[in-house]
């Protein structure tokens, strides 16, 4: 697909980034990929001329252009912090920034989308060749008699794949939740039998669905997520095998740090019954109006995927919404669930804490690295490496210790030794801090000082990710520099020209 689009931005440098956004759309496969062909300007008078063109998209950064371009069928996106959203009839976006631009320009995209023959095959490996088996399914109430002949059908007209794992139903539907209480309120119940058949319910998904699901994961993708500066995505599950161990405290700081570092970043919140994200995130920054999660998107046809958006501070962030658990879940939403979002740069997943569930274990398989939350509770920590291990080997996967609430007496490299992980980073006990913030409206990292004791480990960490070469880029100090060296050149400038 070949679409036209006009930049018109002041700064050569910005112009680029954006340019590079739409370069990247090239890198998709063949099911996903949107070509431009773009003109750039910097002049305001040749903008003007080139508007009597039609266009499919307008790029721009000053926003009294907005009116000229209404009317037009093209959509107009303004880059600019501040202000209010354009209403839905005016065909006009607003992004706070280019790291959110390129986000937002691969979920335009991917409503656009339209079937390639076939490609969902190829674009998507897994671990184990197998049919995507409902293993959390949920039978949300009574069938006619023709939905059960239908499935009857069905499953006469499927080969039935056996999945390589334990495929337990394990996002019980709320009707499931009701009638295990009745039977566990049943003195003397016979019904186990039945009981364990409704919760490990399995259902085979025939190839029509798949296609549905992943066509819907497409367009939800190619409006949403775009990975803009790194060759290669980096997905990073975190998980702490104890309670409280601060896994989501960790990924909300760290992936505001990775944005202030110009990395596009995206947080995703694994499946679990207790939605944290969300209560996290609306303490700092508002909900969306008309949002809707990712995870229901993906399940739902006819939801607009402009409403997925949640963008705070330079990161897209993906909360499950309450009830998320209890849609149906297999291993192809799953697998679309995790892989949509690799073409940020970086994929922090929040992975429930504790042994874990057949979801967690399935979202595994789509990780590059799980970082394991560790603190002082150092025997029961230890108690965890027997698992930590298996589930490293059954995946195939990097498992690195990260240590939180580093005291003086903290034996953290003893801790990793015992467990044999290696330590990506220690991080400086903030208790008091994470209390107070509690009924703060700013995440802790506003705080200077705070800021200043997270630096060291956030900078390891980021260096394991990206290379050694990463130096933290201090946003003001690089400001003033930039106007030092802009207001030097000018000056150079007028004293060639005679005019100092």
């Amino acid at each position: 697909m070949r679409k036209t689009a006009l930049v018109y931005l002041d700064n050569p440098v910005d112009s680029k980034r954006v340019i590079d956004s739409f370069e990247k759309l090239k890198d998709l496969d063949e099911g996903y990929k949107v070509e431009f062909s773009i003109e750039i300007t910097s002049s305001e008078k040749e903008f003007y001329n080139l508007i009597n063109k039609d266009f499919d998209l307008y790029v721009i950064e000053k926003e009294p252009l907005v009116t000229p371009l209404k009317g037009r069928e093209g959509v107009v996106v303004l880059i600019a912090d501040g202000g209010k959203q354009f209403p839905p009839e005016e065909n006009a976006h607003r992004v706070a920034n280019i790291q959110e631009f390129a986000g937002w320009l691969f979920i335009e995209n991917l409503s656009n989308y339209k079937s390639v023959t076939n490609s969902q095959n190829k674009s998507e490996p897994r671990k184990q060749d197998r049919k995507p088996t409902n293993i959390f399914h949920s039978d949300n109430g009574s069938e006619s008699e023709k939905d059960k002949a239908s499935k009857k059908q069905d499953k006469e007209n499927t080969t039935t794949v056996k999945p390589s794992v334990d495929t337990k139903k394990i996002a019980p539907s709320l009707v499931e939740e009701e009638q295990r209480d009745k039977v566990n309120l049943t003195p003397n119940n016979d019904t186990d039998t039945d009981t364990e058949s409704i919760v490990h319910q399995v259902k085979q998904e025939g190839s029509e669905l798949e296609d549905e699901v992943a066509l819907r994961a497409r367009e939800i993708r190619k409006k949403t997520f775009h990975r803009t500066s790194l060759d290669n995505n980096k997905t990073i599950g975190v998980w702490a095998p104890l309670h409280r161990a601060g896994v989501t405290t960790f990924i909300l700081n760290y992936a505001l740090y990775l944005g202030s570092q110009k990395f596009q970043c995206c947080v995703i919140e694994g499946l679990n019954e207790n939605q944290l994200l969300k209560n996290f995130l609306k303490r700092y920054n508002p909900e969306p109006e008309h949002w809707t999660s990712y995870a229901r998107a993906l399940h739902t046809n006819g939801l607009n995927s402009d409403h997925i958006m949640w963008s705070y501070k330079s990161v897209l962030w993906f909360p499950l919404d309450d009830r998320d658990i209890h849609l149906e879940w297999d291993y192809h939403r799953l697998y679309h669930y995790i892989n949509s979002v690799k073409y940020f740069d970086i994929v922090l997943v929040d992975l429930p804490t504790g042994k874990m569930e057949d979801f967690t274990l399935h979202t595994l398989e789509h990780l590059d690295e799980l970082w394991v939350i560790g603190d002082d509770s150092f025997h029961q920590n230890v108690a965890w490496k027997k698992y930590i291990h298996q589930i490293a080997e059954e995946n195939n996967l990097n498992v690195s210790l990260i240590f939180n609430k580093k005291y003086s007496f903290s034996q953290e490299k003893i801790l990793a030794e015992k467990l044999e992980l290696p330590l990506l980073a220690s991080l400086p006990p903030l208790h008091e801090v994470l209390q107070r913030n509690s009924y703060e409206s700013k995440p802790i990292t506003e705080n200077k000082e705070v800021l200043e004791s997270l630096l060291v480990p956030f900078e390891d960490l980021t260096k394991h990710l990206v290379g050694s070469d990463f130096v933290h880029n201090n946003n003001k100090r690089n400001f003033l520099i930039n106007s030092l060296t802009s207001l030097q050149k000018a000056l150079q400038g007028k004293k060639k020209h005679g005019i100092i």
